[in-house]
């Protein structure tokens, strides 16, 4: 259509960038111009006939955007002047753009009164922009007045601030008439409160009027407030033209509200304007409903601007409907707007539908606004389709403004499709704004996806809102997909935004060449993604990356769909002319032809198969060719596929040096990280391997991304250089210790699916007297740390067992044993394999002895026992079941394969290690059973004494014992329901009652005793229980202003806050006097989350980072101390000398392996000097080396100590 345009009358070109930052406009600022599009619609006279009638236009806008809509258009003096005109362009933006856009558009004076030239330019910007954005420029009285002078500034400002902040900024009328001066101070607050603060101020009219005065008032907020809070009140214009008189009142809300409650109110225009009045109000309020019901009222603009006349209706509604319901309805416009008429109505729907969803409803504007209107057919929906869903069709607004028109609509679609798809379909606003027209389409989308699918695909408003182009394009798409796929992507509105964007004839290519795994919803999205991602660079190498990444698996399909011998050449149109062209091209398609004369090794007819080939392979490349054509002929001679067939070899060669220079980079990397790790512990770092060490997580990151790319690569041309030698390849290898269960059963063929297997223990197996001695000798002997040592355990159970009698020394120990199998997968083979032997007999158990116990452990041990199992059974034995044993000594875990290829495992048995003198062993167990018994009567006692005192507070009866039922069976009344709204007067049912106390009712005691129990549950509880709300505030004041080790905010996890404080200081490896670990003005929120987290029984972990001993006043009384470095013996006793002044019950103290490392005496004298005087309850001490004697020495002194775990 532009084009179309363009030729017909020379234009004014402007260009601004959007992802480079180049935005194509084409307006027209000529008196005499008129633009195609407009000349078009302006003619077309057989929808919208020219009417001087008001009613005739009444009904026409009616009839395309609704009641609501129309009234909003006639109230437009600006509309009103030039309707007849209008009413095309009307008709077209809806079909286009919607209902709700084009309203706003045709709302606007400028657009109205410029829409001839403006029409080009929001094509365009709606076509590069967005809709929304577009939208928001043009409904900008000042920017469509100066679109001429403001097009360059949009593009300066998108190329500094991004498309989003400049329309932003060009979309409010302030900044669009005094730009000139503003862009000064919008580079000036860009550098100094960061970008998005600045737009967010500028897009304040109020602010623009007067920045110089108003710049030192946001400096003197940001230090007090913070930034967020201070661009969020001048931002509001009550505030900002009323700053010098507001900031004492803001002071006082501070002190009396809190920060953001103080915000909230005065960020209000209403509320900044009537301050005086309203405070006053404020307080009794707060009185009434509370403080955070009466600040969510008040930040309302029309509740401040009604209050006198809503505050006695606010005390009636909270007697009908509840005081939480009650501040609902009055925070809505549309209530607080009728209020005189709704209450009544509001009664009504209460008796006949309940409270629930008569607020749910009447809390909508659609509804409000009609309520005399809809009432009857709220009642008579009730009847036809039920309660529920009749007040979802009545809470969305579309329905409500054409309800005497979707009504037999709605009556259609129930006998057709059933009421459930009925009320879904009209309850989405882009369908009942468009019915006739989505009507329309519906058999052809339920011929291809079915009445559900079709279902789907109307109430999707993704979907729903789509023109006529890209309803043909989507009808494509899903006639060509799968509709599994199609209905799955449905299910994901990121996905159909994405493909909407990229256009679903794009999508449609790129699912016909997607492998059956991108197929999914996420493969899908992510190949969507690449497509977005390669296409917005340039999209000549997008091409040839696309054509990359499937290059492989489009052959494989050509491959199936070729049945029949076809001719041997193929011809291909390529750019020509172009500098490199036909080495470029070579290089392209070179794979392609080459599969194909592979497919095709000779042949003699089919023209038209041949034409269909090169069609496919045209269709595969895609790629806009600008020069002439040209014709490259390749003609299928032997040495060419010998010559494609080495090309092929050396880039796999390529591939794998690659793989080898990147792991060798990764192993170098990791080993230099090493070494600076061990200087940073010596403080012994310069700058530039400071800088080194802290992007060290971003290089590997960035070497692990390269090298699964390299890998990907690899086995593409693995696969290709298979289809090329008709599967002739090396098969691909894999050593035990590096399988995992998808490779062990590709390769082997057993089920890997998780079974456990309950092994019948026989007590009459005892081992031999000569295995007790030498049991007890290695013991004391043999150190166990080293994978040498552990073997003399295992070998002496392995001679005890092979030597019984019932073997009769059938049983053979094989130490060192390598086995390979091989299995055929696709065009290729996979083997695991160390080296290939055969003895005589098959190996029946697998013994793999470790020192370390891990899950690729296991799976070393499954694959080497699934090994026996596939050699029994391509040898034909008979019996083929397998077992396997993984052992550290002093772990055991068995598996065991059976006749079917089944795998199962046994659980883990542990041993003692240290003695095996049964005597010794059974007393142990007997005095350890009886200490267990009599804590357990004592915790059984404890826990009666405390549940009975809970139940006096609750009013119950006393248990008797623990065994005791703790809640006895209710019996409750059920009642029967009546018919819904038989008649204004109809007496509501009871209620059944129930004799349990519900938790908001139950005591504090209670309340808080529960919450010692929820664990990282809390912030549900919290969320659903009002009387917890001082535990999630609390943790968010603290966590808003934690940071991670990278100076970064974190995200609160529950894990890391409750029911224990896991205190992570930030800058880790900066000393305190440059970093603070925590700002004074955080101290406070810090204080009272531990106040908080010590009253409910909780604790907080903390290491040894430098500074921590100025913040340990402000933790909780019960510590968890980890110390990991060994300091100087002033650090030292700096740090344990501050939890003894605080007075900190440290429940357990560990030491790590690194301070043992690094641990000299005079540290350790200072540790041990500590470890008697502070109450520490449990000791670990984690050390692969020696333990100082200065500590061991002061073990037995320390006065509180519980346990002792050394590891």
């Amino acid at each position: 259509m532009f084009a179309r345009c363009f030729a017909l009358r020379p234009v004014i070109h402007a260009r601004i960038n959007i992802n480079l930052r180049i935005i194509p406009f084409a307006p027209l600022f000529s008196r005499d111009g008129k633009s195609c599009l407009y000349r078009r619609l302006s003619t077309s006279i057989t929808r919208h006939p020219a009417s001087k009638s008001p009613r005739d236009i009444r009904k026409a806008l009616v009839k395309l955007v609704g009641e609501g809509s129309a009234d909003r258009l006639l109230s437009t003096d600006s509309f009103i002047c030039r309707t007849d005109a209008l009413l095309p362009t009307l008709g077209h933006l809806t079909n286009k753009i919607g209902e709700k856009n084009a309203v706003r558009l045709l709302s606007t004076s400028g657009f109205c009164a410029h829409h001839e030239a403006l029409i080009p330019v929001f094509e365009t910007l709606s076509a590069t922009l967005g809709t929304t954005s577009a939208v928001m420029l043009l409904s900008s009285d000042s920017f469509c007045a100066r679109a001429e002078t403001l097009l360059p500034v949009l593009n300066d400002l998108s190329e500094k601030l991004g498309t989003k902040s400049a329309v932003s900024l060009l979309s409010t009328n302030s900044f669009c008439t005094r730009v000139g001066s503003l862009l000064p101070v919008l580079d000036m607050l860009s550098e100094k409160i960061g970008t998005k603060s600045a737009v967010s101020l500028l897009s304040a009219g109020s602010f623009c009027s007067r920045p110089d005065s108003l710049l030192p008032v946001l400096d003197m907020l940001s230090e007090k407030l913070g930034m967020e809070s201070a661009v969020r009140l001048l931002s509001t214009g009550s505030f900002c033209s009323r700053a010098d008189s507001l900031l004492p009142v803001l002071e006082m809300l501070l002190r009396n509200l809190g920060m953001e409650s103080a915000v909230a109110l005065l960020s209000t225009d209403s509320f900044s304007a009537r301050v005086e009045t309203l405070l006053p109000i404020l307080n009794s309020l707060s009185e009434e409903v509370g403080t955070k019901s009466a600040v969510a009222l008040l930040s309302k603009d029309s509740f401040c601007a009604r209050v006198d006349t809503l505050l006695p209706i606010l005390t009636s509604l909270s007697e009908k409907v509840g005081k939480e319901s009650a501040v609902a309805l009055l925070s809505t416009n549309s209530f607080s707007a009728r209020v005189d008429t709704l209450p009544p109505v509001l009664g009504i729907l209460t008796k006949a539908i309940g409270v629930k969803a008569a607020v749910a409803l009447v809390s909508k504007g659609g509804f409000c606004t009609r309520v005399e209107t809809l009432l009857p057919v709220l009642e008579n929906l009730s009847e036809k389709i039920g309660t529920k869903s009749a007040v979802t069709l009545l809470s969305a607004g579309s329905f409500c403004a054409r309800a005497d028109s979707l009504l037999p609509v709605l009556d259609e679609l129930s006998d057709k499709l059933g009421a459930e798809s009925a009320v879904r379909l009209l309850s989405c606003n882009s369908f009942c704004s468009r019915v006739d027209e989505l009507m329309a389409k519906y058999p052809e989308i339920e011929a291809v996806l079915g009445e559900k699918g079709a279902v789907r695909v109307l109430s999707n408003p993704y979907l729903a809102s789509m023109d006529t182009t890209q309803w043909r394009e989507f009808m494509e798409f899903i006639r060509n997909a799968e509709p599994g796929d199609t209905l799955s992507y449905l299910g994901c509105h990121k996905t159909l935004a994405k493909c909407k964007k990229v256009g679903w004839g794009k999508c449609a290519d790129l699912y016909r060449l997607a492998s059956q795994q991108e197929k999914t919803r996420v493969g899908f999205e992510r190949l969507v993604d690449t497509y977005m991602e390669q296409n917005s660079r340039n999209r000549e190498s997008a091409t040839e990356i696309w054509l990359d990444a499937h290059a492989v698996e489009e052959c494989k399909e050509l491959r199936e769909e070729c049945e029949e011998e076809c001719s041997s050449e193929v011809c291909l149109a390529m750019g020509a002319g172009e500098e490199g062209s036909e080495e470029k091209a070579m290089n392209l398609v070179s794979i392609l032809l080459q599969i194909v004369y592979t497919i095709h090794p000779r042949g003699s007819r089919g023209r038209n198969r041949r034409k269909t080939r090169q069609r496919h392979l045209w269709g595969c490349l895609d790629f806009e060719v600008s020069a002439p054509l040209g014709i490259i002929s390749f003609q299928q001679k032997e040495e060419k596929k010998m010559a494609t067939l080495q090309y092929s070899t050396t880039k796999f060669e390529a591939a794998v040096a690659e793989i080898e220079a990147v792991n060798k980079e990764i192993k170098d990397t990791k080993a230099a990280w090493n070494d600076l790790k061990k200087k940073a512990r010596r403080g012994a770092l310069s700058t530039d391997e400071q800088i080194d060490l802290e992007s060290f997580d971003e290089k590997v990151a960035d070497l692990s991304a390269t090298l699964a790319d390299l890998k990907k690569n690899k086995d593409s041309w693995i696969d290709l250089i298979c289809i090329q030698t008709n599967g002739d390849f090396v098969p691909e290898s894999k050593p035990f210790k590096e399988a995992d269960a998808e490779w062990t059963k590709s390769v082997t063929g057993i089920n890997t699916d998780y079974r456990m297997w309950a092994v019948a223990l026989d007590d009459d197996i005892r081992p031999t007297e000569a295995f007790k001695a030498q049991f007890e000798d290695i013991a004391k002997f043999v150190h166990m740390k080293n994978e040498g040592g552990r073997r003399f355990f295992l070998n002496l159970f392995l001679l005890d067992i092979v030597k019984r009698a019932e073997f009769n020394g059938a049983l053979k120990i094989f130490p060192e044993i390598p086995m390979e199998v091989t299995q055929l997968i696709g065009d290729g083979t996979r083997k695991a394999q160390t080296q290939w032997y055969t003895p005589k007999e098959l190996h029946l158990i697998a013994i793999e002895a470790k020192v370390d116990w891990g899950t690729q452990d296991f799976w070393q041990c499954v694959a080497e026992t699934a090994t026996l199992y596939k050699a029994r059974k391509d040898a034909g034995k008979t019996k083929c079941s397998v077992w396997g044993v993984l052992s550290n000594a002093k772990l055991w875990q068995f598996v065991f394969i059976n006749e079917d290829g089944i795998l199962s495992q046994t659980e883990e048995f542990s041993l003692n290690l240290h003695v095996y003198d049964e005597e010794k062993i059974a007393k142990r167990h007997e005095l350890t059973i009886q200490s267990l018994q009599r804590t357990i009567q004592s915790l059984q006692q404890q826990m009666l004494d405390e549940a009975n005192s809970y139940r006096k507070l609750l009013q119950m009866k006393p248990l008797s014992s623990v065994d005791s039922p703790f809640i006895a069976p209710l019996k409750t009344r059920v009642s029967t329901s009546t018919t819904v709204c038989p008649s204004i007067e109809a007496a509501p049912s009871v209620p059944a009652m129930c004799s349990r106390p519900i938790l908001e009712s139950m005591p504090p005691e209670i309340l808080d005793r529960i919450a010692m129990f929820v664990g990282r549950d809390i912030l549900r509880l919290c969320h659903a229980v009002r009387y917890y709300k001082y535990i999630s505030q609390a943790m968010f004041d603290y966590g808003r202003e934690v940071k991670t080790h990278d100076g970064e905010p974190r995200v609160i996890n529950e894990v890391d806050f409750w029911p224990y404080l896991y205190l992570r200081l930030p800058s880790a490896e900066e000393p305190f006097e440059r970093t603070p670990p925590v700002a004074i003005s955080h101290l406070h929120a810090l204080q009272n989350y531990s106040n908080i987290i010590a009253r409910h029984g909780g604790h907080a972990m903390i290491d040894d980072l430098s500074g921590m001993e100025t913040i340990l006043g402000a933790l909780p009384d019960n510590l968890e101390v980890l110390v990991h470095h060994a300091k100087p013996s002033a650090g030292t006793d700096d740090f344990f000398g501050a939890m003894y002044k605080t007075k900190k019950n440290i429940w357990e103290l560990s030491l790590e392996d690194d301070y043992f490392e690094r641990c000299e005496i005079d540290s350790a004298e200072m540790t041990a000097k500590w470890l008697v005087k502070l109450p520490i309850h449990r000791l670990v001490l984690v050390s692969y080396m020696s333990i100082p004697t200065e500590i061991l020495d002061v073990l037995h002194l320390m006065p509180l100590l519980d346990s002792l775990h050394v590891v």
